[in-house]
């Protein structure tokens, strides 16, 4: 049997734990002898059809254990599993369904109304495939070459980029971390990332893998304010999580003590940088009890290529270190010629590895600018060009600087702003437009649109509007500017470019609205808790003045607390300023 092959190895793992509880959310156990049945009966569904090996067949499912029966079932079947939310702008699903040719999808009929994938030959529900009788029994020739997964990215022109996945590329991650961090089946995995990023994969195979539980959080729309992911982590004994900094920043609080997640043993930190003075407290407190860890890859590499286990000693640096390389890896640090940096001096990172992915779908064009050959002293390579500055400190490790191109990451999604930009010039509402990123005194970052109508179209409160319906129509969630700045003209340096650093500077004359009643008192001092200390009108959306997806749920939870008043998710996009909500906590 190939040991580097991720099937097989899963089957050894199914049949060592049957008895055990795979995946655990609130009350619903659901063992692996339960999740393999059910993956067993997608397995012998896509046999059943004598579909060509590789086939691409679309998820788009709600519930994220029968997400994960799905994905096992289709690898299982020598397919090759595409996740697709069903929640983007019809544009972007269109993109990716025509992208992959899409013939088969496995889906639900609340996900898939209306025919939103086209006209796609074959839909199949997943609650008629699980209610089937599943053969156990069923031989399929794997490869470690094999085509495992689809994801689709950020890409700069305004269409979304498909990643492809190799089968022993994956296993070969997998079980690197497995390795490193002695996680055993006694091990309960904290479920927090989508399902439509890659980095679900490390959520649920590290976990199956070993023997260990996946724990799924509540739908709750305010499960991500501290009091209750707080709670959660303890409730469930979560002793492994995943996520990115800016959740950590909900787990990580003033109210964390010495007795804080007392199961928890590691913390996985990816997908955005790190700021070393939030974490002063932490250490402060809990010192290396649990062990914060800096991870650093791409997409296109498998996920992740170096790891730093963050020190006390580190918080005093100006950034966290990304470490070295996992296993099997090599992170080069070369000038622009491909000669290797020196110490202390910075370069472009390439990652050399035999475990990288099969890079970009129907895109040889881009395969050849990123994935480049490089001659080292033992032969010729394939390295990654990230795209990332770093230089090599003198302890060995690499200290990640940034990036000159445009792509950013903005809770562990990456995103290209040209992609941002193509998006809204197609809009036909506006002349021009730049994005950019920017920090918020909270330090949590948003995305900006600075924008110059034009002459003859829409003006003022109505160009807005319009652009936000547009926004909800086209641009995904996570891609949608936070505020739109309307421009007569682009500030320019000397030299006719973009004067890019006084737009992130550019702070907009407002009128200040100050609270007129004991409501918007409290509610001004809510929203300074979660977006910082600074000066806010209450007639200023929540989103223009920092929030993000995550500080919303956080104030759907603050204002439970103190108002004894529930707001949905929708009502308060409805009611975004502290005006308005003032108004819907009097009528709750």
């Amino acid at each position: 049997m190939n040991s580097k092959i991720i099937q097989n190895q899963l089957r050894n793992s199914f049949a060592t734990n049957a008895g055990k509880v795979a995946i655990e959310q609130g009350d619903q156990k659901v063992l692996y002898a339960e999740l393999l049945q059910k993956a067993n009966s997608i397995t012998a569904l896509l046999v059943k059809q004598q579909l060509p090996k590789g086939t691409f067949i679309g998820i788009s499912l709600v519930n994220r254990t029968d997400i994960i029966a799905a994905i096992i079932g289709v690898m299982n079947a020598g397919h090759v599993f595409v996740p697709i939310d069903g929640t983007q702008p019809q544009t972007r699903l269109d993109a990716i369904v025509n992208d992959i040719c899409l013939e088969y999808l496995i889906s639900t009929i609340a996900v898939q109304p209306a025919n939103k994938f086209g006209a796609v030959a074959n839909v199949y529900l997943f609650d008629d495939i699980a209610a089937n009788a599943a053969q156990s029994n069923i031989e399929i020739d794997f490869d470690g070459d094999d085509s495992i997964y689809v994801y689709f990215t950020s890409g700069t022109t305004g269409k979304p980029k498909g990643i492809i996945g190799k089968n022993s590329s994956l296993q070969h991650f997998i079980n690197w971390e497995i390795n490193e961090f002695d996680i055993t089946n006694q091990d309960r995995f904290s479920q927090f990332i989508s399902p439509y990023f890659d980095a679900f994969l490390r959520d649920i195979f590290v976990p199956l893998l070993a023997g260990g539980t996946i724990c799924i959080p509540p739908a709750s729309e305010s499960f991500f304010s501290p009091e209750n992911v707080g709670k959660w982590i303890e409730d469930s004994n979560i002793t492994m999580i995943h996520c990115v900094p800016s959740v950590f920043r909900s787990i990580n609080t003033t109210d964390v003590n010495t007795n804080s997640f007392s199961n928890l043993r590691y913390v996985l930190l990816s997908g955005e940088r790190i700021i070393p003075e939030e974490l002063t407290h932490w250490f402060n407190i809990l010192n290396n009890r649990i062990q914060l860890v800096n991870l650093y890859g791409a997409s296109e590499t498998t996920m992740i290529r170096s790891f730093h286990r963050i020190q006390a000693e580190d918080i005093k640096q100006k950034r966290i270190p990304v470490g070295r390389p996992i296993a099997d890896s090599e992170l080069l640090i070369l000038r622009d010629d491909l000669k290797p940096c020196g110490a202390l001096i910075t370069g472009e990172i390439y990652i050399v590895s035999d475990y990288l992915t099969k890079g970009y779908l129907n895109d040889p064009e881009l395969n050849n600018k990123k994935f480049v050959k490089l001659t080292l002293p033992r032969g010729e390579v394939i390295a990654f060009k990230t795209g990332d500055k770093a230089r090599m400190l003198a302890s060995g490790v690499i200290d990640l600087i940034g990036r000159e191109d445009r792509q950013i990451k903005l809770r562990g999604i990456r995103i290209e702003l040209d992609e941002v930009e193509a998006l809204l010039r197609q809009s036909n509402l506006l002349k021009d437009v730049i994005v950019i990123a920017a920090t918020e005194e909270n330090q949590d970052q948003s995305l900006v649109a600075f924008v110059i109508k034009n002459e003859a179209g829409l003006q003022g409160d109505q160009l807005l509007s319009a652009l936000e319906e547009y926004n909800q129509k086209h641009v995904p969630f996570y891609m949608a500017p936070s505020r739109v700045v309307v421009l007569d003209a682009f500030p320019l340096l000397s030299n006719g470019k973009i004067n890019y650093k006084q737009l992130a500077d550019y702070k907009a004359e407002e009128v200040l609205v100050l609270p007129q009643n004991d409501i918007e008192n409290r509610l001004l001092i809510i929203w300074k808790e979660l977006l910082g200390d600074k000066v806010i009108s209450t007639d200023a959306a929540f989103n223009t003045q920092g929030g993000s997806s995550l500080t919303i749920m956080r104030l759907i939870a603050k204002i439970y607390k103190e108002f004894d008043v529930r707001i949905a998710l929708t009502d308060l996009f409805k009611n975004m300023t502290i005006q308005k909500t003032g108004c819907a906590c009097c009528c709750g």
